[in-house]
């Protein structure tokens, strides 16, 4: 049965993904490939798929299923891989629809957890994987925009949302995360 607690997380996970693509869709795919000319150069590509990559590992074993990663994905964006400028990445599309495909077993996983809740304080602690989603996804847009400024993209308004905070005194602020529900 859908709670207030529910339709809170379903709402943050869209808004956050949202906002990922909102950051991106004035790229062109050229863009997306493109590395900053600094040490910390990581292009946009790399982000979407750590991003999702993490969500896949952390979600697969509340479904008691491997992950959904093609079988090369786990190397290409392992954190090793973060400033590595000679590995080729998939294609946008490709990474996309991998973001697509476990995002829906998110939501399934998030959806049959609250089937079992029966107070506010369970529904707060079964949230708290998907917070950590959200978070982590956050913690890479805030690079996305500092490469999208760097390309003179204009910034993106962050998503209105009651529970996230934006720290400003974090690498390449704003540093957005929903601190609790």
């Amino acid at each position: 049965m859908p709670t207030p607690t529910y339709s809170i997380v379903c709402h943050e996970l869209h808004a956050a993904r949202q906002h990922l693509y909102d950051l991106v869709r004035p790229l062109s795919q050229d863009e997306l490939w493109w590395l900053p000319p600094r040490p910390d150069g990581v292009c946009v590509s790399y982000h979407f798929g750590h991003i999702v990559l993490v969500e896949d590992e952390q979600i697969a074993p509340a479904t008691e299923k491997p992950p959904l990663a093609p079988a090369e994905f786990p190397d290409l964006f392992g954190a090793h891989n973060a400033n590595n400028r000679n590995v080729r990445f998939p294609s946008g599309a490709e990474i996309i629809a991998y973001m697509q495909t476990v995002r829906e077993r998110t939501l399934l996983v998030l959806a049959l957890r609250f089937r079992a809740i029966h107070s506010h304080d369970e529904a707060v602690a079964v949230s708290e994987l998907f917070r950590g989603l959200i978070n982590h996804e956050y913690s890479h847009t805030k690079y996305i925009r500092r490469i999208c400024a760097e390309m003179h993209q204009p910034p993106v308004e962050a998503p209105a949302s009651e529970l996230m905070v934006a720290d400003e005194s974090a690498v390449a602020p704003p540093q957005y995360r929903i601190k609790h529900w």
